[in-house]
C-alpha cells in the first residue's frame, strides 16, 4: 500500500471502490427470457421499462448532479443499454449494502453502482461483463507517513463503506476496530 493524499484518494475511490459494472437480474422464468432458437418457442415481449438499483456517491461513475438529476459513466451507459434494447431505465438510489437485496427480493430490475464482482456475490446475482478493474487503497492524514500496507493497520480504528470489498478485506486485519458508515464519503469524513 501507499500513502496518498486525500484528493488523490477520492480520485482513485471513485474510480476504484466499486470496481466493476454490474448488471443482475436474479433468476429467472421462462416467461421473460428470449426464445430458445433451438425449441422454437416464440419470444417473449420485452418490458417496456426496467427499475435499475444505484447508489449515486461514486463520481464519476454514479453521483447526483447539481438539479438533483443522476449523472455518470454507469448512469450513461445503462442510459445506452436501455435505449439500444428499447427500454425505459427508472433509477432507483438504493443504499450499496441495500442492492443485492433488492435484486434478490426482486424489488428491482437490475442494478449498476462500480460493484466489485466477487465470488460470494456471483453466487447470488448475475454480473455482466466487467467494464473496469481496480484495487484498494488506504486513505490517511496527509502527515501520516507510517502507514503504507495492510499490515500497519492491524490494532488501528478503520472506516470503511458497509459492504464493500474495502470492508471485507479491512475485517480481516487483525486487532482493528471498524466503523461502517453507509458510503464512502462518510467514512472519508471519518478520517
Amino acid at each position: 500500500m501507499f500513502n496518498i493524499t486525500r484528493a488523490k484518494f477520492l480520485q482513485r475511490a471513485m474510480l476504484g471502490l466499486g470496481a466493476t459494472l454490474l448488471v443482475a437480474a436474479c433468476g429467472g422464468s421462462p416467461t421473460d427470457t428470449a426464445a430458445d432458437p433451438d425449441n422454437g418457442a416464440p419470444a417473449a415481449e420485452a418490458p417496456e421499462a426496467m427499475t435499475v438499483a444505484t447508489e449515486p456517491a461514486f463520481p464519476p461513475f454514479e453521483s447526483v448532479g447539481d438539479g438533483g438529476e443522476l449523472v455518470g459513466f454507469d448512469i450513461d451507459l445503462m442510459n445506452a443499454i436501455g435505449e439500444e434494447a428499447g427500454i425505459d431505465i427508472n433509477f432507483e438510489s438504493l443504499p450499496f449494502d441495500g442492492i443485492i437485496p433488492s435484486l434478490q427480493s426482486g424489488s428491482v430490475d437490475a442494478a449498476i453502482s462500480a460493484m466489485t464482482i466477487t465470488e460470494e456475490r456471483a453466487q447470488t446475482v448475475d454480473f455482466s461483463r466487467p467494464y473496469f478493474v481496480a484495487g484498494l487503497a488506504i486513505a490517511v492524514q496527509e502527515d501520516e507517513d507510517d502507514i503504507t500496507s495492510l499490515e500497519d493497520l492491524e490494532g488501528m480504528r478503520i472506516a470503511v463503506q458497509i459492504g464493500t470489498t474495502g470492508a471485507e478485506t479491512a475485517a480481516g486485519i487483525p486487532g482493528s476496530t471498524l466503523s461502517t458508515f453507509d458510503s464512502a464519503p462518510l467514512a472519508l469524513q471519518e478520517l
